[in-house]
């Protein structure tokens, strides 16, 4: 049996829709596609998410919109990341997190979560759940974001630090990554049921996080 279950934050435990349609919101207001916009801003903050010199999720929101403005030719988007990190700061859970949370951990599991977003906003989202986690890594802690293979190798580094190795850890991801350590215990979340990328080993999916309990049984 695995003795801790890591979770990727958002699009597992955190629904990040409200983020993106706000987003779109601006493409209105912009006199623009508001799927155009979230389209050429998710690129850009991939790009700025892999960088390797680190700045703070605020910048990072600041400098995904400047490219936008750059593409669409305005110059009111990057006045919005104030309110914009006040959506982050607001975002509900999927309706299944916090009980299957509280049985994994009377299950006696621990609980460790992955996160880009910064601390403050993290603790204030992880109020609505019902169940305190035993070990968080933070990208302002170890100064690289995910999808950054540099993240999750110090995750490898710090879990094995205290005992645990691959065969104790099983990780749940929202999104399928290549950088992702091979050797770790993978579940795909896939809850847009995404296909499964092509020349990449399969890994086990669920749809819905309760099901990772019959996954574990």
């Amino acid at each position: 049996m695995a003795k801790i279950i890591t979770f990727t934050d958002q699009d597992v435990l955190i629904n990040t829709d409200p983020f993106y349609a706000a987003i779109g919101d601006l493409a209105v207001l912009s006199g623009k596609s508001s799927k155009e916009l979230e389209k050429v801003y998710l690129q850009n903050e991939y790009q700025l998410l892999t960088q390797t010199t680190f700045i703070p999720y605020s910048e990072i929101v600041r400098q995904a919109l400047k490219a936008c403005e750059t593409v669409f030719e305005v110059n009111n988007l990057t006045t919005h990341v104030t309110d914009l990190m006040k959506v982050y700061q607001n975002l509900p859970s999927f309706r299944e997190v916090s009980k299957t949370l509280m049985r994994l951990k009377e299950n006696g599991y621990q609980l460790g979560l992955l996160s880009n977003l910064p601390r403050p906003i993290l603790e204030h989202n992880l109020a609505n759940f019902k169940v305190t986690f035993d070990q968080f890594w933070l990208a302002e802690d170890l100064q690289c974001y995910q999808p950054q293979a540099a993240f999750f190798d110090q995750v490898t580094k710090q879990l094995r630090q205290s005992g645990i190795g691959t065969s104790d850890h099983i990780h749940v991801t929202g999104k399928y990554l290549a950088t992702l350590p091979e050797n770790w215990q993978t579940i795909w979340l896939n809850r847009n049921s995404q296909e499964m990328p092509k020349n990449r080993p399969s890994i086990p999916v669920i749809k819905h996080l309760d099901e990772l309990l019959k996954k574990l049984a």
